[in-house]
Order: C-alpha cells, then structure tokens, then sequence
C-alpha cells in the first residue's frame, strides 16, 4: 500500500513456502491480490507457481527471483542436529545466496524472518 491507501499488487517470491508460516504468508498474500511465487525443498500445491530448489543452489535461486520485486525469506532449518551442516549453512549461507540473487535480479525489498537457532 502507498500513503494514500492505493493498493498496489506486488510480485512476491516466499523462501520456506511449505512451512506453516510460509503457508499462512502465502494464502494471506495471493487473497490479497499478490502474485505470489515459492520456493521450498519440499513441494506444495499453493502457490501454483513453486519452485523446488535448494538455498545453495545459485540457478535454482535465481530462476526463482527472477521478475520477483519482493523476497519474504522465511527458509530455515529448525533442529538442533549438526550445526554447521543442517543449520548454519542454509540459514546463514543461504540467506547470502537469497540477498545476492535478488540484487541480481534488481529486487526491491527482502524482507527475513530468522529462527532462534542462529
């Protein structure tokens, strides 16, 4: 929304799109008249346009920013298993992937949500 109250329908890209909070984004967001994009390792039926990829795999990444104005990361690994593999990497790693593929892609607003195990 601008000041004036003129919505403005954005094309927007969800990191973590099958978690329960990429979920509710999601439908919140297409019900408002968004375009909405996901990317998840695990794939979903809402958004219809999904992709299935991997933080760490820049092609994936970037083909699924691309034409987005705005990423909503909320991708997180949320165990307490091996630290540097199953968190640091995607969590840390890969928001650098995330930040460095939208910039890329000329992404005007990143918004990030985090878990409490970094």
């Amino acid at each position: 929304m601008t000041d004036q109250g003129t919505f403005i329908p954005r094309r927007v890209l969800i990191t973590g799109v099958a978690g329960a909070i990429g979920q509710v984004v999601s439908k919140h967001l297409a019900n408002r008249g968004h375009t909405v994009r996901g990317f998840d390792h695990h794939p979903v039926t809402n958004p219809t346009d999904h992709h299935v990829g991997n933080l760490r795999n820049r092609g994936a990444l970037r083909a699924a920013v691309a034409g987005m104005e705005t990423v909503i990361h909320l991708a997180a690994y949320r165990n307490d298993a091996d630290f540097m593999q199953v968190l640091l990497e995607p969590n840390v790693i890969g928001l650098y992937e995330i930040c460095e593929a939208a910039q890329l892609a000329g992404v005007q607003r990143l918004i990030l949500a985090s878990t409490m195990q970094v």
